[in-house]
């Protein structure tokens, strides 16, 4: 059906597209957003809507797309990091959505479980488990360096700083206190080691 818009829209009088994309196309794809449950369906949805976006980006705007963030939102109510299937579900529409509203989604739905996630995070010198940094630093492609800061600011460094100090109070060995900053450093990238408050 895509192609065959695509191939008679430069033919056609923009009043009969528009009432084609209107009245038939628009009613079925908004059933069938409506219908469609991100958590049983096999197919992914990006898969069937992304096709649609070169001739309906303003109506996916307005219709479908705040339907979509909405049953994404209600899917992601249990969700945990350890599970990567939400960022394999959301990375789609990283470029499909608007900036604004793709980072709205994530700051009300992805990043208050990161920071419970690193908040859980229990800084060991001694025996480090790393499963919950690595479960946060995996959005690191997806999240602003600017939301990921806010992240290990309020909710790692706080804590990593006090580790040290009572590390540093008890008569460490120095070369052992080096090797473990410069092993927590190596984990950051270039581009949070730039940032303000990570230097």
């Amino acid at each position: 059906m895509i192609n065959l818009l695509e191939i008679w829209k430069p033919l056609l009088p923009q009043w009969v597209l528009d009432n084609v994309l209107d009245q038939l196309i628009m009613p079925h794809l908004t059933t069938e957003v409506n219908n469609w449950n991100p958590l049983t369906d096999t197919v992914p949805i990006h898969y069937w809507i992304h096709p649609w976006i070169p001739l309906l980006n303003r109506r996916l705007h307005t219709v479908i797309f705040p339907v979509i963030q909405e049953k994404l939102g209600a899917a992601l109510t249990n969700w945990h990091p350890s599970d990567r299937s939400a960022k394999l579900m959301l990375k789609p529409w990283k470029d499909a959505l608007p900036d604004g509203s793709f980072v709205a989604f994530l700051l009300a739905h992805i990043v208050p479980k990161l920071q419970l996630c690193m908040q859980s995070l229990v800084i060991n010198p001694h025996q480090q488990h790393l499963d919950a940094w690595n479960w946060v630093m995996d959005w690191s492609d997806i999240l602003s360096v600017g939301n990921l800061t806010l992240i290990l600011d309020k909710y790692f460094f706080p804590r990593w700083l006090q580790t040290l100090a009572m590390w540093l109070n008890h008569n460490p060995d120095y070369n052992q206190v080096t090797e473990w900053y410069s092993g927590w450093k190596r984990m950051l990238s270039d581009e949070l080691l730039a940032q303000p408050t990570i230097k």
